[in-house]
């Protein structure tokens, strides 16, 4: 794997697709009318072909037009982690299936379980804070605040789009198997597809000219601030550690730095946990 530090620009301000001043003129041409299907199969095809190129004529008018990665939208993504997925093990779990160490919940797995192509080490617009109370963990689990001022460490994967679908559903919980339609961040730069807590996607840039994409909470729904447990410490630090190379005591000054990670942990108890990685 490859570990170039990469530093992304921070995003333009989250909003819905569809929402803003004045909707995005349509831009599909009349050729892309279909004849009469001949079953509710076709006519179900065909609507989500023209739900695709509506989504692609709003990025573009969106963008003037810019919106390269879109038009191409190859099935490569890159996936920017920021919480225990920062450890390439824990995300191998979303991927190939099974409980993380620590952890309390196995996981399916995706539908293509081969690992990663690729991997950076890369800082993130904003600042992450630890909320929601995790059956996995125990604790609260790590949120990104794209918007907040200043970076934070994060790992970016190269995955497919169907691998990235894949690891958004079972954040969520869910069973994978249904693909994200990604195309509408070509122009919108943020999605809020549901109100969950992992259901707001962000692009915060573009790596070798694919987007660099994460999920996080909604602005519009905070949650409360929850300490997480040491397993979720052990395991984060573990991704911190391997990804950026730092030190357990660097990893825990970053830690302790995150809103929510509450009182009873310091500086020396996080290093501490860290530290012990078995």
């Amino acid at each position: 794997a490859v570990h170039a530090r990469a530093h992304l620009a921070a995003p333009r301000t989250p909003r819905r697709p569809g929402h803003g001043d004045d909707p995005p003129a349509r831009a599909r041409a009349d050729a892309h009318t279909h004849t009469h299907p001949d079953t509710d199969a076709d006519a179900r095809a065909h609507a989500r072909a023209d739900a695709r190129a509506d989504a692609r004529a709003d990025a573009q008018a969106d963008t003037g037009g810019r919106c390269a990665w879109l038009e191409e939208m190859t099935d490569l993504i890159w996936y920017a982690a920021y919480g225990t997925n920062l450890d390439r093990a824990r995300l191998g779990c979303y991927l190939e299936g099974g409980t993380p160490p620590g952890g309390a919940r196995a996981t399916p797995g995706a539908r293509d379980p081969r690992p990663p192509r690729d991997d950076r080490a890369v800082h993130l617009p904003g600042s992450v804070y630890f909320a929601w109370e995790s059956p996995t963990w125990g604790g609260g689990v790590a949120f990104l605040a794209p918007t907040d001022p200043g970076t934070s460490p994060g790992r970016a994967y190269l995955l497919t789009h169907e691998q990235f679908s894949d690891v958004v559903a079972q954040e969520m919980h869910r069973p994978p198997g249904a693909d994200l339609d990604l195309a509408v961040l070509g122009g919108h730069r943020s999605w809020a597809f549901g109100d969950g807590r992992y259901e707001t996607l962000h692009v915060v840039d573009t790596l070798e000219g694919l987007p660099v994409v994460t999920f996080t909470a909604p602005t519009s729904a905070p949650l409360d601030y929850r300490a997480p447990s040491a397993a979720y410490v052990r395991v984060m630090g573990r991704g911190l550690r391997s990804s950026h190379g730092w030190t357990a005591s660097r990893a825990a000054e970053h830690l302790l730095a995150c809103r929510g990670i509450g009182p009873d942990w310091t500086a020396s108890a996080l290093a501490d946990v860290i530290e012990d990685d078995g």
